[in-house]
């Protein structure tokens, strides 16, 4: 078997069965669906167990009891017998094309890891949009031999990609050789699978085309609930900083890792709901540790760069209630920043009703003329519809005396050609001759007299 698509599902009735249907519709059919439902309490297994019976040995279904989309997926890797392993995530839903133009280009490359990039479906509005600009940067990648490696650029491999498992593909065999395994968290648990292939991985290819939908605006969705997990992000990036002294690279990778670090915990930490959950990320970053952990210490974080650099700086400075103000200023800032930006687009937005009304009222005057035009144009089409009829009543008519006249032409060179006839005939000759007698005693007559 060429692919396997594993699939963790956790209560996610509402999005499922478009996410299977993108499978099922895909334009490659050498696959199968590893679905693993992670201890769902809605209507998920039913959809599971209903979609299984419809595609006989195309889907499989595996149960648990909840251990978050990394224990899922782990068990689906288990289970899967395909040559390339693909993610899906249970909300989102791919492309028909997904999985045969991945591995033409697995295929074609020999490459033990496909990259690609995604559309992102906002579901408060029910529409596909473009992702945010940087979101995949492919181009700080060479890829004039068609495959890159992190070598290629060590600084960026770790954000050019994302941490997202299901803008990819991978081989199994190399997955399995190297031990590549997600973290045991329920948020960034994808951080350590996926960054441990695109480090591990001799060839990478990248698929010029967007090919996963990717749902976002959700309220119930594992990133609105990151407030029940919220120091999964620390634990994580400390894991892979492990991993990667134990691997002998981290040196190369130190510059690329403490910036994605960084904006990782920080987004996570502008992002909380609950103050206990801030509260919570701070301690465990600045009085337990954390960012030593990390790698962010010292001169190390000198190395963050950017925006994330100054709220690094701010917040190691300050504390979390200094950060907390300084981001309050921020938004605010932000939001006074839209609100005036807000009131020159209803400006413009006035500006452009008027004009759309002046441009109204000069359409409708168009329009008027517009319609005189056409009944203009359809007398006159009438017209030239009547003169044509003449025409034609006239071509005929003239046809007809054609051939009439060509009758008539015919019946008086038949005629000519039997006057012709009789004049040579030899009684004709004989005639004349007898006739000629009492001809010349009448004018002898008449001279006598």
């Amino acid at each position: 078997m060429k692919a396997s698509v594993i699939v963790p599902v956790y209560n996610a009735e509402a999005y499922l069965g478009q996410c299977l249907e993108s499978l099922f519709g895909q334009s490659f059919d050498d696959f199968e669906i590893v679905c693993v439902d992670d201890g769902s309490t809605d209507g998920s297994r039913a959809i599971l167990q209903e979609a299984a019976a419809a595609h006989p040995g195309r889907l499989v279904v595996l149960e648990q009891q909840n251990g978050g989309p990394g224990a899922a997926r782990m068990a689906g890797i288990d289970c899967a017998q395909g040559e390339y392993l693909f993610f899906l995530d249970s909300d989102d839903f791919a492309e028909p094309t997904m999985l045969e133009h991945a591995v033409d280009v697995l295929d074609s490359t020999g490459a033990d890891v496909a990259i690609w990039d995604v559309w992102y479906y906002n579901e408060r509005f029910s529409r596909r949009q473009n992702p945010p600009a940087g979101t995949l940067r492919p181009e700080a990648f060479s890829c004039e031999r068609g495959v890159f490696s992190w070598r290629d650029n060590p600084d960026e491999i770790m954000s050019a990609f994302q941490n997202w498992p299901w803008n990819k593909a991978f081989r199994a065999a190399f997955v399995r050789d190297n031990a590549i395994a997600f973290g045991p968290f329920h948020r960034t648990e994808d951080l350590q699978f996926t960054v441990g292939a695109l480090v591990c991985a001799e060839k990478i290819a990248y698929v010029d085309e967007r090919l996963v939908n990717y749902r976002v605006g959700r309220a119930d969705s594992a990133m609105g609930d990151k407030d029940s997990h919220p120091c999964d992000v620390v634990d994580a990036f400390a894991l892979l900083k492990r991993w990667l002294e134990e691997k002998g690279v981290y040196d190369q990778l130190e510059r690329g890792f403490v910036n994605w670090a960084a904006s990782g915990v920080l987004y996570t930490l502008n992002t909380l709901n609950t103050r206990e959950a801030y509260a919570l990320v701070c301690e465990c970053l600045l009085e337990k540790g954390g960012f030593g952990e990390l790698g962010i210490a010292g001169d190390a974080v000198e190395l963050v760069e950017g925006g994330i650099g100054e709220d690094l700086s701010i917040l190691l400075e300050r504390g979390p209630e200094g950060y907390a103000f300084y981001r309050s200023r921020v938004l605010n800032a932000f939001v006074d920043d839209l609100s005036a930006k807000d009131d020159f687009a209803q400006t413009e937005i006035a500006n452009l009703h008027g004009s759309c009304d002046a441009r109204g009222k000069e359409i409708d005057r168009l329009y008027i003329e517009w319609d005189k035009s056409n009944k203009r144009l359809a007398a006159a089409e009438q017209r030239l519809q009547e003169v044509e009829c003449r025409l034609q009543e006239t071509d005929r008519t003239l046809q007809e005396t054609k051939v009439e006249k060509d009758a008539l032409e015919e019946s008086y060179r038949d005629l000519e050609r039997r006057y012709h006839e009789m004049e040579n005939a030899a009684e004709q000759k004989i005639g004349r001759v007898v006739c000629a007698i009492p001809r010349a005693v009448q004018r002898k007559i008449l001279e006598s007299k």
